[in-house]
């Protein structure tokens, strides 16, 4: 599990490994071991999303820059935080001294920055997904006042990948002033250099505020929809689907209909259909229409 806590007097992101019963796999041991602490100077832009990968079977964790706004501490282009990151650790094995060992393959493994980063330049990927076949990684990274972010990595683009924030928003340069990223004030010089950039931007002008990346779905009873991915919006809410193309850009088909209000998740179950939770405590499942 992934939670954030102050227990013990600081602000801390966690990540835990809990146990079933050994007499009753129904039920969970009473006590989870700590195995990642990260230490957190502000009560938003938590992340919180893990996922293992369908691939290599390694963890990933999504972090957030540390909250405020505007990334005060800059953590998202620190290669040696892991605030601002997508972090991969392997929990099958133990380093000396850790409850987890890291990833040969992890871009930082010999140097260079903390060996547990594997993306950075995030704001707040609370939500990410790996589709199962393609192992692509669809990543929605929640803006600061203007842009919330769609980006799709194949395999071969992923590890070491910088997306941007907090250079850039979006395409746009991000000059923070007053906690907000404008076209004046102080910052990183805005250099494009080797940052990857969202294949699909939506605008908080729009109602978009808080990006939800879904799932690709693989699932069964709908064929038609095989290999679409599925994503929403915590405040703008509805469906979008979208295709990742052979030249990168993405395929995006805004659907209508009636959907239910703030989302929280849209994920997959083991046999690949989707079911969207929402704030509200609701579960639905995703169907295809005729």
């Amino acid at each position: 599990m992934f939670y954030t806590t102050n227990k013990g007097g600081s602000l801390r992101d966690v990540v835990a490994r809990c146990l079933v019963s050994a007499a009753d796999p129904n039920k969970a041991q009473p006590t989870c071991t700590e195995i990642l602490s990260i230490a957190d100077f502000a009560g938003n832009h938590n992340g919180g999303m893990i996922e293992f990968g369908p691939k290599d079977g390694l963890l990933y964790i999504g972090t957030g820059d540390g909250g405020g706004g505007g990334d005060p501490n800059r953590t998202a282009q620190n290669k040696d935080s892991l605030l601002g990151k997508i972090l991969r650790i392997d929990v099958d094995s133990k380093a000396t001294g850790k409850e987890y060992n890291i990833p040969s393959g992890n871009p930082y493994a010999a140097g260079g920055g903390a060996p547990e980063v594997f993306i950075y330049g995030v704001r707040n990927p609370w939500r990410f997904s790996f589709d199962r076949m393609t192992n692509d990684l669809w990543i929605g990274d929640v803006g600061q006042g203007v842009i919330e972010e769609m980006t799709v990595l194949r395999t071969a683009q992923q590890s070491g990948a910088n997306l941007g924030w907090s250079i850039f928003e979006g395409d746009g340069c991000c000059m923070v002033q007053d906690d907000k990223c404008t076209q004046t004030g102080t910052q990183q010089p805005c250099d494009r250099g080797n940052l990857v950039f969202p294949q699909d931007s939506r605008t908080h002008g729009d109602g978009w505020a808080s990006i939800i990346t879904g799932q690709t779905y693989r699932g069964t009873c709908y064929p038609d929809i095989v290999g679409w991915h599925f994503y929403t919006d915590y405040a703008k809410g509805g469906l979008v689907k979208a295709r990742l193309q052979t030249d990168d850009t993405l395929e995006i088909v805004n659907l209508t209909g009636s959907f239910p209000a703030n989302p929280a998740s849209l994920h997959e179950d083991a046999r690949g259909e989707l079911f969207e939770t929402t704030t509200a405590g609701d579960v639905y499942h995703l169907e295809a229409g005729p």
